[in-house]
């Protein structure tokens, strides 16, 4: 959990490796998709809330 090697990671977890909430991953996330796919916001962020909902930390946000 604490590993932060991958770009992703930084935006699910805390510094000292502790799962951030939904809505901060969400958010985090989201702006790695924008910046990494080049999507606009709500298009990067309905995949994002796809994507995390099949994810055991938030399968119940």
């Amino acid at each position: 959990m604490g590993d932060t090697s991958e770009d992703y990671r930084v935006h699910r977890t805390r510094p000292g490796g502790r799962m951030r909430s939904y809505e901060e991953a969400l958010e985090g996330v989201t702006r790695f998709m924008m910046r990494a796919q080049g999507l606009a916001e709500g298009p990067a962020r309905e995949a994002v809330a796809q994507l995390m909902a099949h994810l055991p930390a938030w399968k119940d946000s």
